[in-house]
C-alpha cells in the first residue's frame, strides 16, 4: 500500500503559497509570494483555534487567520461560510495539532525492544503518547484492570500494538489484543465509533489478529528480528489513520481537508520533515529543540553507514509554564541553583522556591525582573537537558543496522552530541534579552562536542516550511534559512574524557596566520576569526574526533564562540 505521504509530490506551486498551522491554542497562517525566482514572506495572520465550544469548527479560526492576511492586503475578508478557504492563484497547505493533536497509546511485550521501536514510530509520526503498557514496564507486572480502565478514559486517537519478532512472541500479543477488545474504547470525537487499532508486530499472527479484531489495521513489524528495526511503514500507517479516522471526525476538518491541495499532517511531523530535508540537503547532523509551556520536543538526525536516520520525541511533562513543576521535581533545586549567578543568589533557598511556586500558580505570567529571568533561564536549561536525555534513551539503537540482543536491554546510553547545526525554538529562547543568553542556554543544556552553528527559530515557521518541503525542498530550505532562522553563532566546545581533574590547558589553537593561543579550562571566548583553524587538544580532551585528536575546522565568521567550561 502506498501511503498518503508518498502520493503528494507532484503538485505544482502557484504564484502564492498559503500555509496554515492549526495549533492547540492559536491558528497561524503565512502567505508567501513569488518574487522573481524566489518566494518571500508577504503577510501573516493569527487567530484563536476553534475546535471547542462554542464554535466546534476549526474553519472559523482558519478563516479568521486568513482574513487578517486579506485585510492587510486590502482584500475583502472571507465570510464564515460559503467561501473556499484560500486565495486566488494560491497553493494552500495545512498542518494541525488542534484539539491536543494526534494522541496515541502504545502497548507491547517488551518496552526495551519492540516497545522502543513502536514509541519511536509513534513520536516520529507526530503523536503525543498518552501512555504505554508493556509486560516489562520498569519491572512491574502489567495491570490488566488499569490498562482497560485507562483505555476507556483516555480515549486515544489510535492504539498501536507491537511485540514479537517474526515467529517470536504469540500468547502475550494476543492477550494484549483481548484486553483492548474487551475495553472497546470509543473514538475521541465520536462515541459511536471505536478507536482504531494498528498492529505492527509478529507477522505470523496476522490471521489470529484479524480473527480476534476484524477491523484492526495491520502494518509491517517494527522489529522483525532482534537488533533490526523498521519503523517507516508503521509511521506511514499512523499518518494514514490520522487522515482517515482522526481528521475526518474532528470538528470541521472535513471542509478543511477538501480545501487544501495536499493532505494535512500533524504539526510535529511537519517540523520533522523540515529537519529531515535540511539534513539531507546539507549532509549535516541537525538537532532542533522546541521548548514550550507544557512540552519539549526534540528533533534530531544521525548519519550512519552513509544512511540518514531521523528522530523526534516529545517530553510531555517538561515545559516552561504548565509543566514547570515537573521540571523542578525531576531536576531538583540544586541543579536549578547552579545556573544562577553567584551575586544574584538569595540568602536562602526559600526565595527561589517561592519564585518557582509563583510560576506554578500563574503559569502564563511573564518574568519581569532580572532575577525572575535568571530563574526562567535556569529552568529552561534543565528542561532541555532532561528532554534530550529522554530523546537519547528512546532513540538508542533505533535504526536499521542490526544490533546485539544485549544492546537493546543495556542501560548504557548512546550520546551523539557532535551536531553540525543546532536550532532552538520556543518562547523562552525567542524572548531572551540578548542573543548571548540564548547561546549560553543552548550550550549549557545540550553540551555539544566540537564545532556547531547555532540558530534560533524566532517565529516557529518549522511546521509551515516542513509542510512546504514535501512539494519543493529547495524553496522550503531557502525560506527556512533566509526568513525563519536567525543565525546566533558558530561555537566550539570541549569535553573531558574520564573523571580526573582537568588539565589547565585544554587545547592549543592554531589560527590561519599561524599564530597560536592556549585555551584554558573555564574560558568562554568570542574570537574574531575566519578561515581554517586547528585545535590540538590535551590527550584527555575531546574536540569532536576523540580524546587527543586534533581537529581542523573552517569558520565562516565573523566570530567564533569557544566554550571551555567543563
Amino acid at each position: 500500500m502506498q501511503s498518503n505521504t508518498d502520493q503528494r509530490m507532484d503538485h505544482k506551486l502557484l504564484e502564492n503559497i498559503l500555509i496554515t498551522d492549526c495549533g492547540s491554542t492559536t491558528t497561524k497562517s503565512l502567505l508567501f509570494v513569488r518574487d522573481g525566482s524566489k518566494y518571500v514572506l508577504k503577510a501573516r495572520g493569527e487567530a484563536p483555534t476553534t475546535v471547542e465550544p462554542p464554535f466546534l469548527d476549526v474553519n472559523v479560526g482558519v478563516r479568521n487567520s486568513i482574513n487578517q492576511i486579506r485585510r492587510s492586503m486590502g482584500e475583502e475578508p472571507l465570510s464564515q461560510s460559503g467561501n473556499k478557504l484560500s486565495l486566488p492563484n494560491t497553493t494552500f497547505l495545512a498542518t494541525s495539532s488542534a484539539g491536543g493533536g494526534l494522541q496515541m497509546i502504545v502497548a507491547g511485550v517488551s518496552k526495551k525492544a519492540s516497545g522502543r521501536a513502536g514509541l519511536a514510530a509513534s513520536l516520529g509520526a507526530g503523536a503525543i503518547v498518552l501512555d504505554t503498557f508493556f509486560y516489562d514496564n520498569n519491572g512491574k507486572a502489567l495491570d490488566i484492570v488499569e490498562m482497560s480502565e485507562h483505555l476507556r478514559i483516555s480515549r486515544p486517537d489510535i492504539i498501536l500494538v507491537v511485540g514479537g519478532t517474526d515467529g517470536g512472541a504469540k500468547r502475550l500479543v494476543i492477550e494484549l489484543l483481548e484486553i483492548i477488545k474487551k475495553a472497546s474504547p470509543p473514538s475521541r470525537f465520536n462515541a459511536l465509533q471505536k478507536t482504531p487499532v494498528l498492529y505492527c508486530g509478529n507477522k505470523h499472527l496476522h490471521n489470529e489478529v484479524t480473527a480476534l479484531l476484524p477491523d484492526i489495521h495491520i502494518g509491517d513489524n517494527v522489529m522483525p528480528s532482534f537488533g533490526e528495526t523498521a519503523a517507516k511503514d508503521c509511521r506511514d500507517r499512523i499518518h494514514d489513520l490520522f487522515l482517515g479516522h482522526v481528521m475526518e471526525q474532528s470538528p470541521g476538518y472535513h471542509e478543511l481537508l477538501a480545501s487544501v491541495d495536499v493532505p494535512i499532517v500533524p504539526t510535529p511531523m511537519a517540523a520533522s520533515q523540515m529537519v529531515e530535508s535540511l539534513s539531507r540537503r546539507t549532509r549535516k547532523r541537525v538537532l532542533a529543540i522546541d521548548i514550550g509551556g507544557a512540552t519539549t520536543d526534540i528533533f534530531s538526525t544521525k548519519i550512519e553507514d552513509e544512511k540518514f536516520h531521523f528522530y523526534r520525541t516529545v517530553s510531555a511533562n517538561l515545559g516552561m509554564s504548565y509543566s514547570i513543576g515537573n521540571v523542578v521535581k525531576e531536576a531538583g533545586l540544586e541543579n536549578i541553583k547552579k545556573w544562577l549567578l553567584i551575586e544574584s543568589l538569595p540568602a536562602n533557598d526559600n526565595v527561589i522556591k517561592d519564585e518557582l511556586r509563583n510560576k506554578m500558580l500563574r503559569p502564563t505570567s511573564i518574568p519581569v525582573s532580572d532575577f525572575e529571568i535568571e530563574i526562567e533561564h535556569a529552568v529552561a536549561r534543565e528542561a532541555i537537558r532532561l528532554a534530550l536525555e529522554h530523546h537519547e534513551e528512546l532513540t538508542k539503537n533505533q535504526n536499521s543496522k542490526r544490533k546485539t540482543v544485549g544492546s537493546f536491554f543495556s542501560d548504557t546510553k548512546e550520546t551523539y552530541r557532535d551536531y553540525a547545526m543546532i536550532i532552538g525554538s520556543g518562547g523562552v529562547l525567542s524572548h531572551v534579552p540578548t542573543p548571548n543568553q540564548a547561546i549560553k542556554i543552548i550550550l549549557d543544556a545540550i553540551r555539544p562536542v566540537g564545532h556547531a552553528t547555532l540558530f534560533l527559530d524566532k517565529s516557529f515557521m518549522m511546521p509551515h516550511l516542513g509542510m512546504l518541503s514535501v512539494l519543493d525542498t529547495e524553496i522550503s530550505e531557502q525560506l527556512f534559512l533566509e526568513v525563519c532562522l536567525q543565525r546566533l553563532a558558530e561555537v566550539f566546545r570541549f569535553e573531558l574524557e574520564g573523571s580526573r581533574r582537568p588539565p589547565r590547558v585544554l587545547a592549543r589553537l592554531k589560527l590561519a596566520d599561524n599564530s597560536t593561543k592556549n585555551i584554558i579550562v573555564g574560558d568562554y571566548l568570542n574570537l574574531e576569526v575566519t578561515g581554517k583553524i586547528i585545535f590540538i587538544p590535551h590527550k584527555r580532551v575531546n574536540c569532536g574526533r576523540g580524546p587527543g585528536q586534533r581537529v581542523e575546522i573552517v569558520v565562516e565568521g565573523p566570530t567564533l564562540t569557544i566554550d571551555a567550561r567543563l
